[in-house]
């Protein structure tokens, strides 16, 4: 699997995020391994005609000195999202819910041929 990646010296958790939740209106966190730190995740509602929304994975560091890798999508209207990473499509659907933030764990699974991507 090729990606396109983005070179980010910084961790991004020493910029804040600020999510806008309510209204109809929710945020998504996309957990993935460290080996994905800036590749774009794309995310599309479940309706075939919605936009694409993209963003790049970030090294962000949570309470503590423990560090994470992720994509925040700080506004998607309600409801369920296909996610992609680097190009591949994920298996599974991520539920957007109204006034809350959802994070969604990238799961990666080796079968005998390829490597599968899951929600």
């Amino acid at each position: 699997m090729t990606a396109e990646r983005e070179q980010h010296g910084d961790i991004a958790s020493q910029r804040a995020v600020m999510v806008d939740v309510g209204d109809g209106f929710g945020a998504l966190v996309v957990i993935t391994p460290a080996a994905f730190a800036g590749c774009e995740v794309r995310v599309r509602p479940a309706r075939d005609d919605a936009p694409v929304t993209h963003v790049d994975v970030h090294a962000r560091r949570t309470q503590g000195s423990d560090v994470m890798h992720a994509a925040v999508f700080p506004r998607l209207r309600a409801g369920a999202y296909t996610v992609s990473v680097a190009g591949v499509a994920l298996r599974g659907s991520a539920l957007v819910e109204d006034g809350r933030i959802t994070e969604v764990r990238m799961r990666q699974r080796r079968s005998r041929r390829r490597v599968l991507l899951a929600l």
